[in-house]
């Protein structure tokens, strides 16, 4: 429901109900805080919701970009070790390089390209694409 209203409220002009709509389906999609879905949201193995609150709070790693350029032995503690740290960087890496792909296609109209990129990475297209995509 709370995605059906964020489009709604987009077709509206109403951009703010819009974003409060996408940070609730992100809640409830995920178990987390719309301040965590960003993290959540990659499905990377063994980062679930405490590791993304660890990472968030203690490590101020908030976005896929912030994870892709992270040093991983600056990621541990708490349940983490330089291993899972190391995983999470690199897929994190990969997922940053196929996006960046994923815009060259989108711009040239090629949306089956974009629905396969999200579906080899399990992300979810309503969480990761831009309001009007």
């Amino acid at each position: 429901m709370a995605g059906v209203y964020g489009e709604i409220a987009r077709a509206l002009g109403k951009d703010a109900v819009a974003q409060a709509c996408m940070r609730a389906r992100a809640s409830i999609a995920y178990g987390v805080s719309w301040e965590l879905a960003p993290l959540a949201a990659l499905r990377i193995p063994q980062l679930g919701r405490a590791r993304c609150r660890f990472l968030y709070d203690e490590r101020g790693i908030r976005t896929l970009d912030d994870l892709a350029a992270a040093d991983p032995r600056k990621l541990t503690g708490s349940g983490v070790t330089v291993n899972m740290a190391v995983e999470w960087v690199e897929r994190a890496r990969q997922i940053k390089a196929a996006s960046q792909k994923m815009q060259v296609a989108q711009e040239q109209g090629k949306k089956d390209a974009v629905d396969d990129f999200l579906a080899s990475f399990e992300v979810d297209r309503m969480l990761v694409a831009a309001p009007g995509d």
